[in-house]
This record gives C-alpha cells, structure tokens and sequence, in this order.
C-alpha cells in the first residue's frame, strides 16, 4: 500500500486530558490509531514534546511520508526513518515518541488485521490481568492504600471469557464488601478503572484473599492476586514509607532490606503470584535477591525497566526479574517493541503487555498482544478505554478459531 493523506485530531484520554488520534489514507485502505499519553512515560522520557495543537501541525507536515511504500510489519522502519530526519535525539525527545506510536500503528491498522499482520500463524490470544482496587495516586480516594494497584488474574482458565468473568465478579463483590467495612466509600474509580477506597493495603489483601478463594470455589479454575507496590512513590531515598499500611498501623518505614522481608512475607502469606514494582527502580540488585528467594512468584519489572532494551539486559544479566511489562507508549517504536518482545521470550522473561493509566479506547494493543501470543494483558476490568481492549480480544480469538477450523 502507499500512503496518500495522513490527518492528525485532537481527542481525550480517560482521564479527559488531550492526546493525539491519526488517520493514515493509502491507495488501498484506511487505518487510525491513538496513542495514550501519561505521566508514566516520563521514565522512557518520550513523552509528547508540545502541546497538543503544535503536535497535529507537525504530524501533518510530514510531506516526506506520503507516497511511502509499506507492505509489512518490518516496513514500519521505514516510517521511523523518515521521522529521525525530524528528531535526532535517542527517545524521540524533540518530536515525542507518542507520534511515531500513532503513525506507526495507524499504518498497521491500514495494512490489514494487525495481529494477522505480525504473525498468520497465531494461535493464542492473551488472558486479561484486571485493576480491581486504584491505590496511591491512581485513586480518589482521600486516604488510599499505599500500594498502587490491586490486580486479579487467571492463568488455566480454558478461555478468556471465563478470565474476563472472574475479574468481573471479583471486582463486584469487592464493591459489596468495600462499602461494608469503608463508610465513606462512595462507589468513585480511580484513573485505572479500580475502585477508590480508603482501606489500608493489608485489609484490602484480606478481603481479596478471601474473595479470590470463594470465586475459584465457584469455579474449576485459580483466580490469583497481584500487587503493584510502586514503591518508586514510597522510597525517600533512604526507606519505604507507608502511610496507609493496616487498620491498627497506619504509618510504617521499613529499611530496603525490611522492604524485601515484607513483600516475601506478602507472597507467602496471601499466596500471592505477581508483584510488581516491589523495590525503588534502581535497585537491580535488590529485585535480584527478591527473585533468588522467592521462585513461585511474577517478580515484574515495570519502572525498573520501562520497556528499554538495554535495561531489560542489565536486568537478564544480574537476575533481577522473571517477569516483565511492556507498554508501546514507553518504547514507542514498533519495531524496537518486536526486538524487545523477542529477546524477553529468549531469556525466559514472562511478559506482560499493559495498557496506561490515561488510556483511549484504541484496540492496537489488543492485535499486539494477539499477534506476538502474549500470555497476559493489563488492563482495568471496566469503563470503555478498558473493555474495548477486551471485546476486540473476544473477536480475535474468534477470527482464530475460523482460521485453524478453515
């Protein structure tokens, strides 16, 4: 295909915040993506680079890219090419690594069906990890749990609408449950899609913990807990503070040592199977002795890596994680994203692919995760920046079947 017209519009994120959605027009199709745009880009520091308006003047100034031949997934480069012309710099710091996201999925949208496009011969299509409680400064809350999200996950379900299932009546029943022990709970969500609530981060746990076992009981499968403690929020150089940590004890600092005791202690006590963010995100080393002590468990590297190469190899090379978080937005280049993908899967990382927190209602991540067969998607469990990611799943593993059935 060759592309003929490239418009760029200004539209709202979840959180009502302008982002940028593009529509790419070729000789044969037309294709549109937006590209979420979030405080947590700020650790890729590929963040949009001017305001919204100058964003879409540039975006539709890029004369270079009409009549540019792209045919498949690796022709994606070519587009990254063209836009280093505009921007020198390694993050994509100058024009903002939002633009080439939008671009560079927009024209995969156009080729055809993205996830066919990546991989014809796909057979998976990935189980959702839902936000069930928004914590820190996700939430609404006017004094939320320390930790940042309260996360439900199924992994030997036989089908994704039994794991969108779970995730859902877990997170309705810790509505009911929520109300009872938190009287000023009033039913608000924080940016993720969690619930707000002022219960510390231990009751929360106990209430999930007993929650998780009932919903399995109902079913033939585990629904599982996972934590991301953000501790980058909790870190003031020196310790861990919590200032919401149990009903008896609010305000707690634990040493980087006390820290690592805990979150094992958590694991085991809660039977919990994914912790993320668990250290501050500069301590590889200190990921590495959580990861030697405790086997059974997602250690994920989220902030500690921002989906960058060259710290997902420092972190294979001291042993620091078994699991990882991908979001696009962070590596912005798909191509680079392949690259990151491939060279996780080769050292054994298991990874995650992950919306934002100020998402869109775009389902490219969706025919990514489909297309590359990744196990997991992180994402909130409603409001329709969410669930669209989930229905489009639904189509997908539908498309599948009609293929392996053909």
């Amino acid at each position: 295909m060759i592309i003929k017209k490239i418009i760029a519009k200004k539209i709202k994120n979840s959180k009502r915040e302008d982002t940028i959605k593009v529509f790419i027009i070729t000789d044969k199709s037309k294709g549109f993506a937006s590209a979420p745009y979030d405080q947590e880009t700020k650790y890729a520091n590929n963040q949009l680079s001017q305001n919204i308006d100058e964003t879409i003047k540039t975006i539709q100034n890029f004369k270079d890219l009409i009549g540019l031949e792209i045919n498949s997934y690796e022709d994606l480069n070519k587009i990254e090419e063209i836009l280093k012309k505009y921007d020198h710099s390694e993050n994509w710091k100058n024009l903002g690594g939002n633009v080439l996201l939008a671009l560079q999925l927009a024209a995969l949208n156009a080729l055809g069906n993205p996830w066919e496009i990546i991989n014809p011969n796909s057979k998976k299509v990935p189980r959702p990890i839902g936000i069930c409680i928004a914590g820190n400064k996700t939430s609404l809350a006017r004094n939320p749990p320390d930790f940042e999200e309260f996360l439900i996950f199924s992994l030997n379900c036989h089908d994704i609408d039994q794991a969108i299932y779970a995730n859902q009546r877990v997170y309705n029943l810790m509505r009911k449950y929520i109300r009872k022990y938190d009287k000023n709970f009033n039913y608000e969500i924080g940016f993720n899609g969690g619930w707000a609530t002022n219960l510390s981060n231990l009751e929360i746990i106990n209430l999930l913990s007993k929650i998780t076992k009932y919903v399995s009981s109902e079913t033939d499968f585990d629904v599982d807990i996972g934590i991301n403690l953000n501790a980058d929020n909790l870190f003031d150089g020196k310790k861990y503070n919590y200032k919401n940590y149990s009903k008896e004890e609010k305000q707690k600092s634990f040493s980087k040592k006390e820290q690592i005791d805990f979150v094992l202690e958590l694991i085991k006590k809660h039977n919990i199977k994914y912790i993320e963010n668990p250290l501050e995100s500069e301590d590889f080393k200190g990921y590495g002795e959580l990861l030697k002590k405790e086997k059974n468990c997602f250690i994920v590297g989220n902030n500690l890596i921002s989906t960058n190469i060259s710290k997902l190899e420092k972190a294979i090379k001291e042993k620091a994680i078994n699991s990882v978080i991908i979001k696009p937005n962070q590596i912005s280049s798909l191509i680079q994203l392949k690259e990151f993908i491939e060279l996780a899967k080769k050292n054994n990382i298991f990874p995650i692919i992950s919306s934002s927190e100020q998402e869109t209602s775009d389902t490219s991540i969706s025919h990514l995760a489909s297309g590359f067969e990744l196990p997991l998607l992180k994402t909130g469990i409603y409001g329709n920046e969410r669930t669209s990611k989930l229905d489009e799943i639904k189509k997908i593993r539908k498309q599948i079947k009609l293929k392996l059935y053909k």
